[in-house]
């Protein structure tokens, strides 16, 4: 299972820390790197408009929400973040493109 969704008695913490010892991304993981993210991205606003918006800090803004995209991108096209608090499993790695058996004979 790559997603966890944390049950009623797992706290905040306790999810995060859980997170680093087991494979998949769970929701308290993906909230800490979102809001460090946008506040990265508000710490570069706010240099930038402290230093009317130069070149280099305008491509780090760049480089930061290009990567904060590309990390989201991953996790939603692996599959290792799943929305379904249901948990279900997510498909094995490359199972969707294997023929069965039965299709086998066919062709």
């Amino acid at each position: 299972v790559l997603y966890r969704p944390g049950s009623a008695s797992m706290g905040f913490a306790e999810g995060l820390a859980q997170s680093i010892i087991q494979p998949g991304v769970n929701t308290p993981l993906l909230i800490v790197t979102n809001v460090a993210f946008g506040l990265l991205v508000l710490v570069l606003l706010g240099i930038g408009f402290l230093v009317v918006f130069n070149i280099h800090v305008f491509f780090l803004l760049l480089l930061s929400v290009c990567l904060w995209m590309a990390i989201n991108w991953y996790i939603i096209e692996s599959g290792a973040y799943n929305s379904n608090e249901e948990g279900s499993e997510a498909p094995t790695e490359g199972a969707q493109d294997l023929p069965t058996e039965d299709e086998k004979k066919e062709n």
